[in-house]
């Protein structure tokens, strides 16, 4: 195991700590609806013994279809902005939110690469939101490397805006 991997499976477990802690202490929970992460969001969190107290569950919506139907995306959105927008980012959160009745939802948006890039949405484009306590955070970002490192990045970017607006609330 290289040691890059190894400080990111690190930081994962920590920022999913943090997360537990915060959530758990107030009864709260948490719900993902994934394009980019495919999974990862809540494959990292139900890794942590103790999971079902605070996680509901997740949708991966890589099909448009599906952030339509399942999350409640807007067509609208979608045409007009894209999959890969903080529009639909925010409405798949707030779908997840719905759906899973939690009270924190975090969502997944973006293009990992090596192909589907346009000149204004370039390889490494992410959105991530999350929704809680009637606060909605939409973060844009452009990751470099190749297609495991830019959605390593956005999962460890996810979970540290869950652990923030967890703790804001503390």
């Amino acid at each position: 195991m290289s040691e890059s991997y190894s400080n990111f499976q690190k930081a994962t477990v920590e920022l999913i700590a943090r997360i537990a802690a915060s959530l758990t202490e107030r009864s709260h929970t948490l719900s993902a609806a994934e394009s980019m992460t495919g999974g990862n969001i809540s494959s990292a969190v139900v890794s942590l013994p103790g999971a079902s107290s605070f996680f509901r569950g997740s949708v991966v919506a890589y099909d448009d279809e599906v952030k339509v139907r399942l999350l409640g995306v807007s067509r609208q959105t979608l045409a007009s902005r894209g999959a890969v927008s903080s529009e639909t980012a925010l409405e798949m959160a707030l779908g997840a939110a719905r759906i899973f009745n939690s009270t924190m939802a975090v969502s997944t948006t973006g293009i990992a690469g090596p192909a589907g890039q346009t000149e204004e949405k370039p390889v490494g484009m992410s959105y991530i939101a999350v929704v809680y306590a009637g606060e909605n955070v939409v973060s844009e970002k452009i990751y470099a490397g190749d297609r495991e490192a830019v959605r390593n990045s956005c999962l460890l970017d996810a979970l540290n805006l869950c652990a923030e607006a967890a703790e804001k609330q503390t």
